[in-house]
C-alpha cells in the first residue's frame, strides 16, 4: 500500500465518519455526561466513573451523592469540594484527604468536625485552627453560621485558601514519584492527577495501570501517546477514545478490538487496517510495511491523527 494513499484514506475515513455526541458508556439514567462510565443517576457529569447520584461535577471517581465537585474520589455526601480523597459529609473543601463532617477547610488529613481551618492532621472539633471540646465547637459553629451569610462564609474560605502556605506537591502513599495530585502510585515522572499508576511518564488524568507514557485520560498498560484510552486497554499507540483495545495503533473510537491499525468506529474486530479485514499473516506484513514507510517519512507519531 502506498503511503500517500494510506494517509489520505485514513484521514478521509476519520473525518467523514459520524461523530458521537458523547463518549460516555455503560451508564444508567445519566443525562448530559461526557467521558463517564459505569455510573448511575448522574447529571451534567464530565469524566470519571463508578459514580452514583452525582451532579454538576468533573473528574469524579467512585463517588456517591456529590454535587458541584471537581477532582474527587472515593467520597460521599460532598458539596463544592475540590481535589479531595475519601471525604464524607463535607462542604467547601480544598485538597483534603480522609475528612468528614467539615466545612470551609483546606489541606486537612485524617480529620473530622473542622470549620474554617487548614493544614491540619488528625484534628477534630477545630474552629479557625483552634481546638475546642465537642460541645463548644458545635455551639461556636452554629452561632457563627447564624451571623454570617453564605457568601460571607465563602469569601472567608477563599481568603483562607489564598493566605495559608501550601505544599508544593500533593501526594498520597506514593513512592519515587515526581509530579502532583498523585495517589497510591509508584515510579511516576511528571505525572499529574493519577491514581494507582506505576511506571508512568509525562501523563495526566488517569492511571489504574502501568508502563504508560505521554497519555491523557488513559488507563491500562503499555499505552503510548493516547487520549481517552480506557478499561484494560493494552499496548496501544496513538489512539483516541478507545475502550478495551489491545495492540492497536492510530485508532479512534474503537471498542473491544485487537490488532487494528488506523481504524475508526469498530467494535469487536481483529486484524483490520483502514476498517478492512485482513488475514493474520497479511495484517502483520502490511502493518510492518506501513510502519517502516511512516518512520521514513517522519509520520509515525500523533500528528498523523491531526
Amino acid at each position: 500500500m502506498q503511503i500517500e494513499y494510506f494517509i489520505k484514506t485514513f484521514r478521509d475515513l476519520r473525518n467523514q465518519s459520524p461523530q458521537l455526541s458523547s463518549t460516555s458508556r455503560d451508564n444508567e439514567n445519566s443525562l448530559y455526561t461526557e467521558g463517564v462510565a459505569y455510573s448511575k443517576n448522574t447529571y451534567y457529569l464530565f469524566y470519571g466513573g463508578w459514580a452514583q447520584d452525582c451532579y454538576y461535577g468533573e473528574f469524579l471517581v467512585k463517588c456517591q451523592d456529590c454535587v458541584d465537585c471537581l477532582k474527587i474520589e472515593n467520597s460521599s455526601l460532598c458539596y463544592e469540594c475540590v481535589e479531595c480523597i475519601q471525604c464524607y459529609n463535607s462542604n467547601y473543601l480544598l485538597k483534603c484527604n480522609s475528612v468528614h463532617d467539615s466545612e470551609y477547610c483546606i489541606g486537612l488529613r485524617n480529620s473530622s468536625s473542622c470549620f474554617l481551618s487548614g493544614n491540619l492532621e488528625h484534628a477534630a472539633y477545630v474552629f479557625k485552627n483552634k481546638k475546642y471540646s465537642k460541645k463548644e465547637y458545635e455551639k461556636l459553629v452554629r452561632k457563627y453560621k447564624d451571623t454570617k451569610s453564605g457568601q460571607q462564609l465563602y469569601d472567608e474560605w477563599l481568603d483562607l485558601c489564598k493566605n495559608l502556605p501550601r505544599l508544593n506537591l500533593n501526594m498520597t502513599q506514593c513512592e519515587n514519584c515526581i509530579g502532583t495530585d498523585l495517589s497510591f502510585s509508584k515510579n511516576v515522572y511528571m505525572g499529574f492527577d493519577l491514581v494507582n499508576a506505576e511506571n508512568f511518564l509525562y501523563s495526566e488524568e488517569g492511571g489504574f495501570g502501568r508502563d504508560c507514557c505521554d497519555t491523557f485520560l488513559t488507563t491500562g498498560e503499555l499505552n503510548y501517546e493516547c487520549y481517552g484510552v480506557t478499561k484494560h486497554s493494552y499496548n496501544c499507540n496513538f489512539c483516541v477514545a478507545c475502550t478495551t483495545c489491545v495492540n492497536c495503533e492510530f485508532c479512534s473510537r474503537c471498542y473491544d478490538c485487537s490488532d487494528c491499525f488506523a481504524c475508526v468506529y469498530l467494535k469487536g474486530k481483529k486484524f483490520h487496517i483502514l476498517n478492512k479485514a485482513y488475514s493474520e499473516a497479511d495484517y502483520h506484513r502490511e502493518v510492518e510495511s506501513l510502519k517502516k514507510k511512516l518512520h521514513a517519512d517522519r509520520m509515525y507519531d500523533f500528528n498523523l491523527l491531526m
